[in-house]
């Protein structure tokens, strides 16, 4: 998805092990723009170490007297190579970024959905089209959730910066970021349902997980909702979820337990501690053996060795879209 990071002149900078995490999390190619005399200057690159060390440089000659645009790219469509890379040119006062998916541009196998609304819509406004709010709202409904950043030195506008969709990003210290990518590598950890959707909640440190270049991992989760259903989507390969099924099925052969899904809330409400239910996390060898299975193509090293039932807990999470099975016992109940 990408992430974008607008430091306003004077309030401070990135440092270099923030600007890190966002190459980590975001590792398909880097761009800065800033403001130099006048004028706009852009640097591009695919190497994430000369990124970080450009940045830095830029950040300490600059940050004073410049808005600093920032952005890492998470490849969605185009070619993974430097053309793609934002910041964009608009026009030569102009330059913008992006993040998040265009639908309403259809992109080739070379240039991405970003470029080529730049090309068929912004190159064709008016110099000035920042200037009017309603312009501003316009590209705001078009590009819906996603988030741009515009870095002008357009003399008839009243400021070198406009955020678009700015109140879905997040601030820090007075720099803006477009999401929490920019934060220590994380796995999603937590989902919020409601009746209709689910909202993803990141954790910043989960034990006993350390990511080896796995952005696709939470790329895949993010965009999906599980790796689970990217692989059936995608991969033609058994379902991960009759795997599951497959498990459970066989655990509720076992004499004096129920083991059922997670999401089961309303078959699970009826085992209550009132009527001398227990239900806690259930997991067996075969489940482990499972997530394993799943996380393996996305370069992570699980230690499930020594994992806590916490722990593959949060995995499930991001392997399933749900936690672990609960297991139901009764007290009361001989077997």
């Amino acid at each position: 998805m990408c992430i974008i990071a607008n430091v306003p002149k004077g309030v401070g900078t990135i440092n270099q092990s923030t600007l890190e995490n966002m190459t980590n999390n975001n590792g398909h190619g880097f761009g800065v723009s800033y403001i130099d005399n006048d004028e706009i200057k852009v640097f591009k690159t695919m190497d994430s170490k000369e990124f970080v060390t450009r940045v830095m440089d830029i950040q300490k000659e600059h940050s004073k007297t410049s808005d600093i645009l920032i952005h890492c790219r998470i490849a969605t469509s185009g070619t993974t190579d430097i053309n793609n890379c934002h910041p964009f040119h608009v026009n030569n006062e102009t330059v913008f970024a992006h993040n998040g998916v265009l639908n309403c541009v259809e992109p080739t196998d070379k240039m991405s959905d970003t470029r080529m609304f730049n090309k068929v819509f912004l190159k064709n406004m008016q110099p000035n089209f920042l200037n009017v709010k309603r312009i501003r709202e316009f590209i705001g409904e078009i590009i819906g959730s996603d988030k741009m950043v515009f870095q002008t030195v357009n003399p008839v506008l009243d400021k070198n910066t406009y955020i678009i969709n700015k109140e879905l990003g997040t601030e820090e210290n007075g720099i803006w970021f477009s999401n929490t990518s920019y934060k220590t590598t994380r796995l999603v950890s937590n989902y919020v349902y409601d009746s209709y959707a689910c909202e993803i909640v990141y954790e910043d440190e989960v034990p006993n997980i350390q990511q080896l270049g796995g952005e696709d991992y939470i790329h895949y989760v993010e965009e999906f909702g599980s790796l689970a259903d990217y692989i059936v989507m995608y991969n033609n390969v058994d379902s991960p979820f009759d795997e599951l099924d497959d498990i459970i099925e066989k655990a509720n052969k076992v004499a004096g337990q129920i083991v059922m899904h997670t999401y089961d809330n309303d078959a699970i409400s009826l085992f209550d501690k009132k009527n001398g239910y227990s239900r806690n996390k259930y997991v067996n060898d075969d489940i482990k053996a499972l997530i394993v299975k799943i996380i393996a193509p996305f370069d992570m090293n699980f230690d499930m060795k020594n994992a806590t039932v916490d722990d593959i807990d949060k995995i499930c999470w991001d392997c399933f879209g749900f936690g672990l099975p609960s297991i139901v016992t009764n007290k009361k109940i001989k077997v």
